[in-house]
């Protein structure tokens, strides 16, 4: 072999020794083809937690400890809140018999299940499906915008709720005012109230079953009566001047008032309350005047005066006594 041809091999095998190395190198920087997937941050020290939580809450749940159970399932939800801890909870709530509890986490569930595996997401939609008939559903129609009036289910503020109001299912903000309000309730007896002013004023005790729909409607006045035993006395309800004059019937919101009559230097205040389906009766008795002494006073002095003026003319004709004529007598010597 020529020099030449020894030194172009020579070549050739430096080019092929540098080609070689790039190559390793850019395989040894790359994963391999068939590995090939996006890197993962490591899991957070809240995720990790959260899951071996999960995991005892579950082998406690198989054993039949749902009370155990729920407690960590609750404890994994407030470590690392992700939608399919909501599910989680929910499961073992629903097998406890708490109702709506279980249905208050699967619509928190599906309020965020994006990202969630489309056979959990039909899972739920299940469970939601068979659960509702087996609670009832209290309406409560709408009130008045212009009264600051507000209902409340105290079922539902207990620290183990037994009803749920259906505005959860798609927010956690209350309901604007004057719109009906919906609430569904385990079965049994259920108490709503109406407030004014933060004070309840009236209350609805009914018996829910399983699948009822029942109709609750609140009425905000009550007609109330006032009389007065002095003929038009200044009055204030409320801090308000009443314009309209005694006796007079007014209608006024439910719960507490204040009237106050004043006549001349007399003033007469009463507290009452006006309750919801009855009429209120409020009397306002001044103290009775004593006009009867001027008045037997003035008779007194009529008969007196009568008297006097019969006595008199009675002596002016009485004749003169019998007897004669007066005898005139001499002067004394």
């Amino acid at each position: 072999m020529s020099p030449q041809g020894t030194s172009g091999c020579g070549a050739h095998a430096i080019l092929i020794l540098i080609v070689a190395v790039l190559c390793g190198g850019a395989c040894l920087l790359s994963p391999a083809v068939g590995d090939a997937r996006p890197w993962e941050p490591p899991p957070l020290p809240e995720a990790v937690r959260a899951t071996e939580l999960t995991e005892r809450a579950y082998e406690l749940q198989r054993r039949g400890a749902l009370n155990d159970a729920i407690r960590l399932y609750e404890e994994a939800l407030r470590v690392d809140p992700l939608p399919k801890r909501h599910r989680n909870l929910a499961i073992p709530l629903e097998q406890a018999g708490r109702l709506v509890e279980a249905l208050r986490q699967y619509w928190r569930f599906q309020r965020d299940e994006r990202g969630e595996p489309p056979e959990h997401r039909a899972d739920v939609a299940e469970r939601v499906a068979r659960l509702l008939p087996r609670l009832g559903r209290i309406r409560i129609a709408a009130l008045s915008t212009e009264v600051p009036a507000t209902v409340r289910v105290p079922a539902a503020l207990a620290e183990r709720p037994r009803c749920l109001s259906a505005a959860e299912r798609s927010s956690d903000a209350p309901p604007p005012p004057g719109t009906p309000a919906e609430y569904l309730c385990e079965p049994g007896r259920v108490e709503v109230e109406l407030l004014l002013q933060g004070r309840p004023v009236a209350r609805r005790s009914l018996r829910l079953d399983a699948g009822q729909t029942a109709e609750v409607h609140f009425t905000l006045q009550a007609p109330v009566h006032l009389r007065s035993n002095r003929p038009r006395p200044e009055v204030e309800l409320d801090g308000v001047p009443l314009m309209t004059p005694l006796p007079a019937t007014v209608h006024l919101l439910l719960g507490p008032h204040v009237v106050v009559a004043r006549d001349r230097a007399e003033q007469v205040r009463r507290v009452f309350t006006v309750h919801e389906g009855s009429t209120t009766t409020v009397e306002l008795r001044f103290r009775p005047r004593r006009t009867w002494i001027g008045y037997v006073a003035g008779a007194a002095g009529l008969v007196a005066g009568a008297l006097i003026v019969g006595i008199s003319a009675y002596a002016a004709t009485r004749p003169a006594p019998p007897g004669g004529a007066d005898i005139t007598l001499p002067p004394p010597m």
